[in-house]
């Protein structure tokens, strides 16, 4: 049963559903039905009656695409899918599930806390993968994860990392997956159930930081993530639904673009580089002068942008309400929307940004949204920083931390509370590490701030 989305597009009134490998053997008696069938937001949604005689022995339905986002080199995945796979026989009917969503790569992850692991994986890095045909299943781990600094998200990892005795120094947990390979951000970004904030103001400027999870539960939180860009620090957005707790598998997911032909690791790859965008239902594209999504645009006073920008939703999803351009957390431009259009393409030509970034954000009339990853404009070769807000979010980012270094641990805040026992007296043990990364990362902040008011803008 669909759960924890009240605002969520569904098709149907009764919110139980099952999936399918596209044959499905049942016994009903003679009689009217409705079958409603889906298979993703690239498909057009099944919605049909059928009648059930004494000669019936077979119904034959056919889903029809919509859109073909592979043809265009764009391929889906879900960032945070907890399942238990403690041995390779649960992969064929699991994969047959993410399939019937049509996934192409799913996230799915252990979970751990400071006592236990939960989701068991059986393995991790190849020998933990599996996949029929374009469909893949990559094992990955949430954790560090705590109340206290927010929830790691590591993906595609060779093996995981979890030791008690440093588990609050989420740096070292993070800069080791990162020499594996792996993705590595946080989970539930912008929520503050778990102080991300505090936990990204700490990480993000050594660069251990690839990604933040911003689109979930029906919700697109922007604003931590914004705070961020601003800073110059380059973050790729991604979306997760963490089944079992909020959706099902993909009801959220990234599109990512790849140059070449579909492989795991070149998924992976590009999702760092920020060739991506999340949506629940709308697809976009968005290009600047020369530069796609996760690209750098070097501009100098006489630079011109022209932003070239394409967005369609599935009509059985939702209808285009709006289509903005961002810069620097800020809407800047607004494609005027007055009779139903499932497809748009629009170019604008901006002349004031010079620094900072710009993205696109779409919204449907109902529940569908949609938000690219930025491309960065590098003004005089600069970091891509926005000037009019630099200073606040530098000075709350320093307050963040002061905040981590004055906390004191509350297990209530935890969401398996039997298992975090050991919670209070490791905090107490590692506050010392802590502390001392926390004035080192406000040394960061503060040469940042410097190198900023040095400029002359």
């Amino acid at each position: 049963r669909a759960a924890f989305t009240p605002h969520q597009q569904w098709p149907a009134k009764n919110r139980h559903f099952f999936y399918s490998d596209g044959q499905h053997q049942l016994n009903l008696p003679e009689g009217q039905y409705t079958l409603v069938a889906t298979k993703g937001p690239e498909y057009h949604q099944l919605n049909t009656q059928f009648t059930v005689n004494k000669n019936t022995t077979q119904k034959v339905f056919t889903l029809s695409r919509w859109s073909n986002m592979p043809l265009q080199h764009w391929y889906s995945g879900d960032a945070h899918i907890h399942i238990e796979r403690s041995s390779a026989h649960a992969n064929r009917s699991i994969i047959t599930a993410l399939k019937a969503e049509d996934l192409h790569v799913s996230n799915v992850l252990e979970m751990g806390n400071i006592g236990a692991n939960h989701f068991q994986q059986y393995n991790f890095g190849n020998a933990g993968a599996y996949h029929q045909g374009l469909h893949y299943i990559a094992a990955g781990i949430e954790a560090p994860r705590t109340g206290q600094r927010g929830h790691v998200l590591a993906l595609n990892i060779d093996k995981k990392i979890l030791q008690r005795d440093n588990y609050f120094l989420y740096h070292e947990h993070l800069n080791g997956y990162q020499q594996q390979g792996a993705a590595t951000g946080y989970a539930h970004v912008g929520s503050e159930e778990f102080y991300a904030s505090r936990g990204l103001a700490l990480d993000v400027p050594w660069s251990l930081v690839d990604f933040v999870e911003i689109m979930q539960n029906t919700k697109l939180r922007t604003t931590l993530w914004y705070e961020f860009l601003n800073l110059g620090f380059q973050l790729t957005p991604v979306a997760g639904s963490d089944y079992p707790y909020f959706d099902q598998p993909g009801a959220v997911r990234n599109y990512v673009q790849l140059d070449q032909g579909f492989s795991t690791q070149e998924w992976f790859r590009q999702l760092k580089r920020g060739k991506t965008f999340v949506t629940n239902g709308p697809m976009l594209t968005m290009t600047a002068n020369n530069a796609s999504l996760g690209d750098t645009l070097s501009t100098d006073a006489q630079t011109s942008i022209t932003v070239a920008a394409s967005v369609a939703l599935n009509p059985d999803i939702d209808e285009l309400s709006t289509i903005e351009v961002i810069h620097c957390g800020r809407v800047i431009y607004s494609y005027p929307i007055n009779t139903i259009q499932p497809h748009i393409d629009f170019q604008v030509s901006l002349t004031k940004p010079r620094s900072g970034w710009l993205a696109l954000k779409v919204t449907g009339k109902q529940s569908a949204m949609a938000h690219s990853a930025p491309i960065y404009l590098s003004h005089n070769k600069q970091p891509s920083w926005c000037k009019e807000s630099f200073e606040k979010n530098t000075a709350t980012m320093l307050q963040r931390l002061q905040a981590l270094s004055d906390h004191t641990v509350n297990t209530a805040r935890e969401l398996e509370i039997w298992d975090s026992a050991a919670l209070n007296q490791q905090w107490q043990q590692q506050l010392p590490a802590l502390k001392e990364r926390i004035e080192a990362t406000k040394q960061q902040y503060q040469q940042r701030l410097e190198q900023f008011q040095s400029l002359r803008w």
